[in-house]
């Protein structure tokens, strides 16, 4: 008898382990980009009802006890809702909205600008490009312009040279989203390939250093979005407000106005 009893309350103790050890695999968490979207604002987003999930539409989506996390196929971009408001992890930060009202920078479409019909930053145009034979994808935009940078980037270092007369340093910030790629390799931005254009003539990156975020020189795996500055380029002066930017790996142009 005493037995069987204590079967029985070692096959009640294994059963109950057994429950606590699922229940702990199985409780839902945020991952990757919900989750840093949620440790931003914790009590708008409560804590996740289920586990992340794709929508019929290709979107990424979880249930909160406050309202639902959406990653966004079409542009790249984190969001939580609750039903009326909306807050976006967007090119500038964190950032809400009423759920019927969109940002500029939301409108995006793609354009891979040439020279005659630039992409434009006034509308918040993208270019998508790939490498690798399509096997890894980018969007990239321009998020910020400097057309009269010389006293940013002479602030940035003792050692940096100061332009001569008639000539300016310009500065341009982009956005790059690693859409697809091998999430096992890293990917590295550089400033290679870019210049401006003005004047019929392009005009190279300068070496100088310059204040942060600085775009090159980051470690990327996909999903992940960098912002940063291009290194400084000098032109002239009278060329300065009509400058594009260049991408010659890939040959597009982009207005900076």
């Amino acid at each position: 008898m005493r037995r069987s009893i204590l079967c029985i309350l070692v096959l009640a103790f294994a059963l109950t382990a057994s429950t606590t050890v699922v229940s702990a695999q199985t409780a839902p968490e945020f991952q990757l980009g919900f989750k840093v979207l949620a440790d931003q604002i914790p009590d708008i987003v409560g804590t996740p009802v289920e586990t992340e999930h794709y929508a019929s539409n290709g979107d990424s989506i979880q249930q909160t006890t406050k309202g639902m996390m959406v990653w966004r196929k079409v542009d790249n971009w984190t969001a939580f809702t609750n039903g009326s408001t909306t807050w976006i992890n967007g090119p500038v930060g964190m950032q809400s909205r009423l759920n019927d009202d969109i940002f500029p920078w939301e409108k995006a479409t793609n354009k891979e600008g040439t020279l005659q019909n630039p992409s434009s930053l006034v509308a918040g145009e993208y270019v998508a490009f790939s490498d690798n034979y399509g096997q890894r994808i980018f969007h990239v935009r321009v998020v910020n312009v400097n057309h009269n940078a010389t006293a940013a980037v002479m602030a940035a270092s003792k050692f940096n040279t100061a332009p001569p007369p008639g000539e300016t340093y310009v500065m341009v910030e982009i956005m790059l989203q690693y859409i697809k790629g091998d999430a096992n390799k890293p990917y590295s931005t550089s400033d290679y390939g870019y210049s401006l254009e003005a004047g019929n003539q392009l005009w190279k990156l300068s070496d100088m250093a310059h204040p942060d975020p600085q775009f090159s020189g980051q470690n990327i795996l996909p999903g992940a979005t960098v912002t940063g500055w291009l290194s400084p380029v000098l032109v002239p002066t009278n060329l300065a407000d009509s400058v594009l930017l260049y991408n010659s790996d890939y040959n597009w142009y982009f207005a900076l106005k």
